[in-house]
């Protein structure tokens, strides 16, 4: 039989190309086609292409893929696609284009149709593209354009969604033999001094396209061709145009398309934006930032594990600055290095072609990571980096990203309200969340706000809002850890300025200290899911019905390093995380999970909940008086809906039946019954009578 091969369009950037190399492969997979892996664009040209192989090692793919071949070897077989497949993918800035299939494999001719990839898993790839019978299926371009692979009823195959994110991803993070070599003296001498080093990834999204030149700073002189470039390995944009978001999230906007400044403008939007992809929102909402200023990068800066050696992978037209990078190297007490300074001061010999294999391998060999939570090259970075700790049995990296100045994050552990009664215990315990119990924190994953120490960025601090019944009893202690009095955080929480007043709701701030922590470095901070909190004054004879309720409780970190003007928007620091308008992703889909999520009424107020400990009530309150337990609405399948109602009818028909059986049994029983007792009656009254009935005589 002919072989069927599967051609696209590769993207600009390394980030991405990976990320479209890898749906490729599922795809072709998917649908049992011979992958065609195009060029790299370096510098972004579509006129100036390099083959994988030159760049990365290609072999451990093609264990994967038999068969697969290379853009160079396909054009020699002459074929070309009757048309080009124009996807459009949920990614709304990408509007796709034909640019490398014209200007390399000269398909000028060939006719386009639009076709869309909102829904992309394998059974709709099937679905759509499983027919076709042509011989070259040609797509515009492969990024975000598969999801994973599903099985039968829709539910997800374990197997091949794990060849998929695992095996593939791996096989395409492989370097040459020569790579790995200058890789690993490059990490010796970074390791010299603490055995231990950070990679700074500092990014620049809109002039990003893969070079052949890195950054020499710092004094260093090296006679390596195109001296006057710079390495570039993160992405600009893929082979399509970007059409950006509108400025703002109003009416009028909703249909204007202004052109924003810069890529990261266009994100800003996005996340402002009542369409914008759920992930944007997120890591807005974290406080993340995407474009990365002098201020910002000071700020991060100061964050980073002191004594530590420093390495920079900076892309783009972007470089740390030589007074900053010297006044952080002075305050960390460590070394600032970029790929071409160590590879001066080692006196390698470095091909062209080598240094964004280098460079990206030097930084996922990391111990500390600081990345661009944008940048589709620092994804990869930090997917690489866990695989490289694995293979050489050493600890996770640990991750940071570039942080907004002035962006107090919170991120919300409670947001209704729940009473807790006090019952006589002598450890004074009032209640507890956990994955056992019905009541279960809303957000898990709070590692958004932790630093490279294990512990919260600075300034720390708890915000809740309390009520009591009994100013003796109040809320006293709190302790969030992992694991019994282990592994987290736990302090006393102080009474409010003007004491415990009974019947009003008061509320706290609470400053977190280094005191507080309790290993941190070993807290896993992406799924703290246990809070025990505790009332004061215990005892096991005092009388009951006293009682305390919390809500609107929050982590909160300011991530700020210097003075705060006087402007509004710094202002929004001293208001209260209740009253800030947190993203919904923030607040609902956060490491959420279980029935404690946030979820708020028509009314804007968060709904009820009971609980196993105490019981939470409608918000705002107060009066006394608990509701109900509240069952959690889950979205369900349309297929089990339709199950459930059949087997309901299914189960309603046979009730019926069963009692129509029943009924026919006791009839048919009573029917001789009565028979024989007309019979008894009639006998008895000709006894009493004296006279035979004429039946008998």
């Amino acid at each position: 039989a002919e072989k069927r091969y599967l051609v696209y369009q590769p993207p600009s950037g390394l980030g991405e190309w990976y990320m479209s190399l890898r749906n490729a492969a599922a795809i072709a997979r998917v649908l049992d086609r011979t992958l065609v892996i195009p060029h790299l664009l370096w510098d972004g040209a579509v006129g100036n292409t390099v083959a994988y192989s030159s760049i990365f090692d290609i072999a451990p793919l093609l264990r994967l893929l038999p068969g697969a071949i290379e853009m160079d070897e396909f054009l020699q077989y002459g074929l070309e696609p009757s048309l080009l497949i124009l996807l459009h993918v949920k990614d709304p800035r990408l509007v796709p284009s034909r640019l490398y299939f014209d200007a390399v494999a000269g398909w000028k001719n060939v006719s386009t149709t639009h076709m869309p990839a909102q829904m992309c898993e394998s059974t709709d790839l099937l679905r759509l593209y499983g027919g076709c019978s042509e011989r070259v299926l040609a797509f515009s371009h492969l990024y975000a354009a598969f999801e994973g692979f599903t099985g039968p009823a829709g539910l997800p195959d374990l197997a091949n969604n794990h060849w998929f994110r695992v095996a593939v991803a791996a096989a395409i993070f492989s370097d040459l033999p020569a790579v790995q070599d200058k890789v690993a003296r490059i990490t010796q001498r970074l390791r010299s001094n603490t055995e231990r080093y950070t990679c700074v990834h500092l990014t620049d999204l809109d002039t990003a396209v893969i070079s052949s030149r890195a950054p020499l700073t710092r004094g260093f002189e090296a006679s390596l061709e195109t001296a006057d470039d710079d390495v570039a390995i993160d992405i600009a944009q893929p082979a399509a145009r970007s059409v950006p978001f509108p400025a703002s999230a109003s009416a009028d906007a909703s249909n204007t398309m202004r052109q924003p400044l810069t890529v990261c403008d266009s994100y800003e939007a996005e996340a402002r934006h009542y369409a914008g992809r759920m992930w944007v929102k997120q890591v807005s909402g974290k406080g993340a930032t995407c474009h990365v200023s002098e201020l910002e990068i000071a700020n991060s800066l100061a964050r980073l594990p002191p004594r530590q050696t420093v390495f920079v992978l900076a892309d783009g037209q972007r470089a740390l600055p030589e007074d900053m990078a010297e006044a952080a190297a002075a305050a960390l007490n460590a070394e600032f290095f970029t790929v071409g300074d160590v590879v001066a001061l080692l006196g390698l010999s470095v091909r062209p072609t080598e240094w964004p294999a280098i460079e990206q391998a030097v930084c996922a060999s990391a111990d500390t990571l600081l990345l661009n939570a944008y940048s589709p090259l620092s994804a990869v970075i930090e997917r690489r980096a866990s695989d490289t700790a694995q293979r050489a049995s050493r600890p996770l990296p640990r991750i940071m990203q570039w942080m907004r100045v002035n962006s107090d994050v919170c991120i919300p552990l409670f947001t209704r309200t729940a009473r807790f009664d006090i019952l006589p215990n002598r450890f004074g315990i009032l209640g507890q969340f956990g994955p056992l119990r019905k009541l279960q924190l809303a957000t898990t994953n709070v590692s958004a706000l932790i630093g490279w120490d294990g512990k919260i960025v600075p300034n720390a601090s708890l915000e809740l809002e309390v009520y009591v019944s009994n100013a003796s009893h109040a809320l006293s202690l709190f302790e969030y850890t992992k694991e019994n009095n282990m592994k987290g955080m736990q302090f006393t929480i102080p009474p409010p300025p003007d004491g415990w007043r009974v019947h009003v709701w008061h509320s706290l701030t609470v400053p977190i200290l280094d005191s507080t922590y309790s290993f941190p470095m070993s807290t896993p901070w992406d799924s703290m899911d246990r809070l025990e909190i505790y009332y004061a004054n215990p005892h096991p004879l005092q009388p009951r019905g006293d009682y305390v309720r919390i809500r609107n409780m929050f982590l909160r970190s300011t991530r700020s390093y210097h003075e705060y003007s006087a402007d509004s928007e710094v202002l929004q620091r001293y208001r209260p995380c209740r009253e800030l308008s947190l993203p919904v992703a923030i607040k609902l889909k956060a490491g959420g999970r279980g029935r404690g999520r946030g979820r708020r009424g028509r009314d804007g107020n968060p709904r009820g909940v009971a609980t196993s400990d105490g019981e939470v009530e409608t918000q705002p309150e107060p009066d006394l008086v608990a509701t109900e337990e509240e069952p959690e609405a889950v979205a369900r399948p349309w297929w089990k809906v339709v199950l459930a109602v059949v087997l309901g009818l299914f189960v309603s028909c046979m009730a019926l039946a069963g009692l129509f059986f029943t009924v026919s049994v006791v009839a048919s029983r009573l029917g001789p019954l009565r028979a024989t007792a007309y019979a008894r009656a009639g006998y008895m009254q000709v006894s009493q009578t004296g006279s035979a009935p004429a039946a008998n005589s």
